[in-house]
């Protein structure tokens, strides 16, 4: 029980997404744990790639040999998801 209204994920995407750059350009730490089985991460991950499609930067595990440069992660969304 929470005292917060429910709202739906890809509506919160939305929300963040209309209003993450409106004060900076630097770039927006999303950091995401999911509590939920795999096919809804797979939905979940489905709105991030569609509604972030132009502004995201996934996670990757491997060792990156080529950072992107701070420029280049201006109005960039930077999606951290850890699961369970």
């Amino acid at each position: 029980m929470t005292f917060t209204t429910d709202i739906l994920f890809k509506d919160a995407l939305r929300i963040i997404k209309e209003n993450a750059f409106k004060r900076t350009d630097s770039p927006f730490f999303l950091s995401i744990e999911m509590h939920c089985g795999d096919e809804q991460q797979i939905i979940m991950a489905n709105y991030i790639q569609t509604i972030l499609v132009d502004v995201w930067i996934p996670e990757n595990d491997e060792i990156p040999f080529n950072f992107p440069s701070p420029n280049m992660l201006r109005r960039k969304f930077i999606v951290k998801v850890s699961d369970k």
